[in-house]
């Protein structure tokens, strides 16, 4: 009734003033209807804007009433409100501005004591149509997220909050990214499960950077890409070794993000040319990860490289669209790893190498499980900034991840540092992932062979783990537990990370 009401071309609804109470008897799917709905009304009114004001509840208020009504009198004098004020305010992480409690106390004070009645004030709780500081939440869907409301979580982002202004965006990117950093993934996934899979890059800092300045010095900042969406950090003044400290969120779009989980299925269903695909191998944590098969896509493999199959019992090394000088790097580090000597095979197509490693699955399985080669890095060391973990039998592709740094200039264009590109295997292991802090080599082709200097951060890829086991069906599905996050960075990085302003 209420959908076909906010449907009915009379309907000129321009505020709607709710609370939890409201909404108790829906579920979430009813909470994402209800939300769906008005936003659909909204985008039908053109010109204006649907208000959604949440409400706290009456107990909640009435509560602190009776604890700062200490002579039980029902009424509370000026700096009693205050207190009420305050104590409301602090527990739902939100300024408390002295004009709103003026103005408050003013319209709820008699004129003769100068008291605030508890009558008069639950009056105020069910009749107001406007905003008020004490009574409605600031941060609503902040306030959810905190407390785990799933269901009023949903109806704010089906009601597409986050799209109202700026304040609501960075409200709600906040929410994401604590969400994603502190391992509350079904209030992550949930938040997003309108737009897409959440991740976020924490940049932590750089060490012996370029210097862009005349005076030995730059403002380094990092410009971060994940597919064709970029996100950047602030520039930090007159250094060459910045703390940044800073959370920067991606969302990849569902779609996107089947095309790096479920490579092998997107592949069919667009009939990819099976000869155009090529290998990742991985190997981020202590040995040689399983070989995967994909196809190129954008830029998260480079063309024309490839990765060796290694066959360590039949002593072979299978490669394929490698330039000669690459083909025998690899095949001499693999030599000197086992101290013994392998044969060359050559693949003519990718089919041919994946047709190669499922044949010898088994001993190549056994092999890489006693045997310790080292790390892609070691492998690779022309690719020293790549990161790729796998594991055998793993359909999964590849997420790549680019960092720039540039010098930032106030009056003229900004100046290139140095850049490098992370490529992860999005393999069981990515939950994890964000355990580890990687520091990595910067490059720069006008500085070449030089020590540009060095990034490090960390990955969260917790969500997207998740959802490539559970898909969005883990917001709903309460038997699985998430896991929390608690990385202490040290003491210096603390102090930037709170200054900091999301």
């Amino acid at each position: 009734h209420v959908a076909k009401a906010l449907n009915s071309p009379q309907c000129r609804l321009q505020l709607v003033k709710l609370s939890n109470y409201s909404i108790k008897d829906l579920d979430r799917f009813g909470c994402r209807f209800f939300g769906g709905a008005l936003a659909q009304m909204s985008h039908k009114q053109k010109g204006r804007k649907l208000e959604i004001l949440i409400s706290r509840l009456e107990h909640e208020i009435l509560r602190l009433f009776d604890k700062y009504d200490v002579d039980g009198g029902k009424s509370l004098d000026f700096e009693e409100f205050i207190h009420l004020c305050i104590d409301l305010k602090q527990n739902m992480h939100e300024p408390c501005l002295r004009s709103e409690v003026f103005l408050l106390y003013e319209q709820l004070a008699d004129s003769v004591r100068h008291q605030v009645w508890q009558l008069d004030l639950q009056l105020k709780i069910k009749g107001s149509l406007e905003y008020i500081g004490l009574l409605d939440y600031s941060y609503p869907l902040q306030d959810a997220y905190e407390k785990g409301n799933l269901n009023m979580m949903s109806f704010l982002m089906a009601a597409e909050y986050d799209k109202y202004d700026d304040k609501h965006a960075a409200e709600f990117e906040y929410c994401v990214a604590n969400a994603v950093t502190t391992g509350k993934v079904r209030e992550a996934l949930c938040l997003c499960e309108h737009r897409g899979v959440p991740m976020v890059v924490r940049m932590m800092k750089g060490r012996d950077l370029l210097a862009c300045d005349d005076d030995g010095k730059s403002d380094p900042y990092v410009r971060v890409s994940i597919f064709d969406h970029e996100q950047r950090t602030t520039y930090k003044k007159q250094t060459l070794n910045p703390n940044w400290v800073e959370d920067l969120l991606f969302i990849v779009p569902f779609e996107f993000m089947e095309r790096v989980l479920h490579r092998d299925k997107y592949d069919a269903e667009h009939k990819h040319d099976q000869d155009d695909m090529v290998f990742a191998g991985g190997g981020g944590s202590g040995g040689v990860g399983d070989v995967t098969m994909m196809s190129p896509f954008d830029d998260r493999v480079p063309r024309g490289t490839s990765y060796a199959a290694i066959d360590v019992d039949n002593k072979t090394v299978t490669m394929m669209n490698m330039p000669k000088y690459a083909q025998l790097a690899i095949q001499q580090n693999v030599e000197n790893e086992f101290d013994q000597e392998f044969e060359f095979q050559a693949a003519g197509s990718a089919q041919q190498l994946h047709s190669a490693v499922k044949k010898t699955s088994a001993k190549l399985q056994k092999a890489y499980s006693t045997a310790q080669l080292g790390t892609m890095d070691e492998m690779f060391p022309d690719r020293s900034a790549t990161h790729i973990h796998g594991r055998f039998g793993n359909n999964s592709g590849v997420l790549s991840v680019r960092f720039r740094v540039f010098d930032h200039d106030v009056d003229d264009d900004d100046d290139f540092m140095g850049s490098c590109k992370a490529k992860i295997g999005m393999s069981s292991d990515t939950v994890r992932h964000h355990e580890q802090m990687h520091t990595v080599n910067l490059t720069n082709n006008e500085h070449p062979g030089e020590d540009v200097g060095t990034i490090s951060y960390r990955l969260f890829l917790n969500a997207a783990q998740i959802y490539q086991q559970y898909d969005l069906h883990y917001i709903d599905d309460m038997q699985h537990q998430d896991e929390p996050i608690n990385i202490v960075e040290d003491e210096l990085q603390v102090k930037t990370a709170i200054s900091y302003d999301m």
